[in-house]
């Protein structure tokens, strides 16, 4: 909801039902992944790679005002992937404008020299592709309507 994107009160609702489609799997934990950044994957530059490496450093940002930290090892290993080509994606990803690199960032006062990753230009981009979306102003009025 930051960044002033509209979210039809709906649509969280059904969000936090997921639970109900997903099942036990769901309290384990999800992503909240909008459908701009799958449904604009070519426009926005990326390869399946690139997708799929930026959906697990989205998988790691738990919160807002921090930014998530998760290293090109373990989103390898869960590629099933040379930690090299994880490292290549998210170098593209950087160029691409989507994501900020923040190297040796200190995360808490134990643990130090991570690379945090910066998803606000992704927001920014997405936020961008909303606003040009005949959808979003049609769930705006929708929503500015029922208020």
């Amino acid at each position: 909801m930051s960044q002033g994107l509209y979210i039809p009160s709906t649509s969280v609702s059904h969000a936090l039902k997921g639970s109900e489609k997903w099942g036990d799997s769901a309290d384990i934990g999800f992503a909240l992944i909008p459908d701009l950044l799958i449904r604009n994957q070519a426009e926005l530059g990326m390869t399946a790679t690139e997708l799929v490496v930026l959906i697990n450093v989205v998988m790691h940002w738990w919160y807002s005002d921090r930014n998530p930290f998760p290293s090109s090892v373990t989103i390898a290993k869960r590629m099933a992937m040379d930690r090299r080509t994880v490292q290549r994606a998210l170098s593209k990803l950087e160029k691409l404008g989507l994501l900020g690199r923040n190297l040796g960032a200190q995360i808490t006062k134990t643990q130090r020299d991570k690379t945090t990753y910066d998803l606000s230009p992704l927001v920014r981009r997405l936020n961008e592709l909303a606003r040009k979306d005949p959808a979003f102003y049609r769930k705006t009025r929708e929503g500015h309507a029922k208020l």
